[in-house]
């Protein structure tokens, strides 16, 4: 049991990429952004979401890095302990990928320990890290865990704008070029960025997923814990106060959403996820010129999601903007182009102007895009959908 009273600092869930400087952003710091009154130990607490008798809470303990008797079994009937270290990362990864053994498959959706991603056998790219390094360090090989700065992507779901980061594993081994070891080899290119990641704060990074599932299916109590348990192993980390705010919020306690996106921005003043869910919430409280203000920061990084565009497109189609719509529409399925509600709107304009024929097809291509994808029941058509500024922005690893 912790008491609350006595944490000051710590972080969320993934995805920050690099962004073009904007002017403005040198100006903001941790000391002039936290106006509210309410502090890191405030936030922390969570009295305000429930109630002044809320003093202390169990944190999630979930051993994400801990081996079970079946990952060490495994290892022990494949791998010899008096192999060399090269040839114990060979046998490794082999073993990790092929069918006739773990057969080890990717699946976005997937955040998991590594226990839990051995006995599945799939996960996501921090499932799968996890795993790897386990049984990597089992058989007394050097891991490190990095961060992979992958081009801008997001998706849509439950009302969130989720903006994804990646994580792979590097093994150095004695007189041998370090390797890299991906799950997911699209996003491993040579000539992406890394940053190496303390255990810490890959091991935060599940806590801070997790929550977010918890927020998402509204149980307020798992995901405060485990944004909490996040925070408490990596405080600095800007995008778990951001993810908090987001769980503020939706309970109705604004100044102190408010609070975690300005404490967010206090730990990294680019963090562009901070900024649109700050013009998200002024704009909910009428706070005009604040609005504005973020607004103006983080336009660029609006200019590039698609899907800021694809809700200018739906509020000029609510307008009877046609032209315009149809013009904000094609730069949404330009930065993407598999997304269904883009084609489903698509058709929507179509109706709109009277062009029958296109509309059919558009939703067609929609649909069959809907079908294809791995991500088909995350995926909902969006009929009187909130606007781009009543979503909440989360980055998440996948």
């Amino acid at each position: 049991m912790i008491q609350w009273q006595q944490l000051s600092n710590q972080k969320i869930i993934f995805l920050i990429v690099a962004v073009l400087f904007l002017s403005g952003c040198s100006t903001l710091s941790s000391k002039n952004l936290n106006l509210t009154g309410i502090s890191q130990a405030d936030l922390l607490s969570g009295k305000a979401l429930f109630g002044d008798q809320f003093t202390d809470i169990s944190l999630p303990e979930d051993k994400v890095l801990k081996l079970s008797d079946g990952m060490v079994h495994f290892l022990d009937r494949y791998i010899s302990k008096k192999a060399s270290k090269v040839e114990k990362f060979r046998v490794l990864r082999s073993i990790v990928f092929s069918q006739g053994n773990l057969g080890m498959e990717y699946d976005q959706n997937l955040t998991l320990t590594a226990r839990e991603a051995f006995r599945v056998g799939s996960g996501n790219c921090l499932a799968f890290s996890y795993l790897f390094a386990s049984m990597a360090r089992k058989l007394d090989l050097k891991v490190y865990f990095q961060n992979v700065a992958i081009p801008p992507e997001w998706s849509i779901n439950n009302n969130l704008s989720y903006y994804y980061r990646h994580v792979n594993v590097g093994v150095k081994i004695p007189g041998h070029k370090t390797q890299v070891v991906d799950i997911d080899g699209a996003r491993n290119k040579p000539y992406y960025k890394t940053k190496r990641l303390s255990e810490r704060n890959v091991e935060a990074q599940y806590y801070g997923n997790i929550g977010v599932e918890y927020l998402i299916e509204k149980d307020n109590l798992n995901a405060f814990r485990y944004f909490i348990k996040a925070i408490s192993l990596d405080s600095s980390q800007s995008e778990f106060w951001s993810n908090l705010g987001v769980l503020y919020r939706w309970a109705g306690k604004n100044d102190h959403a408010e609070a975690a996106y300005l404490i967010s921005m206090g730990k990294r003043s680019d963090n562009y996820t901070s900024m649109n869910n700050l013009v998200s919430l002024y704009k909910l409280t009428g706070e005009k010129a604040n609005e504005e203000k973020y607004r103006k920061l983080s336009q660029h990084h609006y200019n590039k999601n698609p899907y800021y565009r694809y809700f200018q497109a739906l509020s000029a189609l609510e307008e009877a903007q046609y032209d315009k719509s149809l013009s904000l529409i094609g730069m949404a399925l330009k930065l993407k182009k598999k997304e269904p509600a883009f084609y489903y709107l698509l058709g929507d304009i179509y109706d709109k102007t009277e062009k029958p024929d296109q509309a059919r097809e558009a939703r067609a291509k929609g649909e069959k895009i809907e079908k294809n994808s791995k991500k088909k029941n995350k995926h909902r058509r969006i009929h009187n959908s909130p606007t781009w500024e009543s979503l909440g922005l989360i980055g998440i690893h996948k």
